[in-house]
């Protein structure tokens, strides 16, 4: 193997290990304020758009924010250089995502991980820090959500009341959760998906 072969192979290596590691943060509140554009497909279902305005209802709360900030559709989004972006939906439905996932940056579709599978992740893409939030149906989107807020954002939704943690600044790093249910039917009062959905009539 020549030495500049060695150097080419070797700067490849470089620059996309450097892709994972410059992508590992990415700001959801900062000086008390929402900081994260939170995008959905341009044609959400119902379960997608309720899920990505779940999600900024309760990262206003936790920001103590009044103004709860509106998801985007894809369309409208423009990626700008250190941004942090939080994409919510399916490969097959957010055009972002699937294009994500076309490059091998992780696997989301119907059957992987399937069923009512979630994949949480931050990416960063074209000098953009992402968190995606997806899954592999509808229903898991919603799941993916609940998921995230609850075992990341430490969020507790009880039957008396909510717990909503009060955060100045917010910051995800190294998040990679890849999960498929054991279990093919998730029913009410499991602590999952249903439990916080039930009302929407999912």
């Amino acid at each position: 193997m020549s030495q500049a072969f060695r150097l080419v192979a070797f700067s490849l290596f470089i620059a996309s290990s450097y892709q994972d590691v410059e992508g590992q943060e990415v700001s959801l509140i900062q000086d008390e304020e929402v900081s994260a554009t939170v995008v959905l497909p341009d044609f959400p279902s119902r379960i997608e758009k309720h899920a990505g305005q779940l999600f900024c209802r309760y990262l206003a709360m936790m920001a103590n924010q009044s103004l709860v900030p509106s998801p985007i559709r894809e369309s409208e989004f423009t990626s700008n250089s250190g941004q942090s972006v939080v994409l919510i939906g399916k490969s097959e439905s957010n055009q972002i995502i699937h294009q994500m996932v076309k490059k091998g940056l992780f696997r989301l579709s119907q059957d992987s991980p399937g069923g009512d599978g979630i994949v949480v992740k931050t990416i960063y893409d074209q000098q953009t820090n992402y968190l995606v939030i997806g899954g592999s149906s509808d229903r898991a989107v919603l799941y993916a959500t609940t998921h995230f807020l609850e075992q990341t954002g430490k969020v507790g939704v009880f039957w008396d009341g909510e717990y909503i943690p009060k955060r100045k600044s917010w910051k995800v790093t190294n998040l990679s959760i890849n999960e498929k249910p054991h279990f093919p039917l998730r029913q009410y009062n499991q602590g999952c998906v249903f439990t916080y959905s039930w009302i929407i009539g999912i």
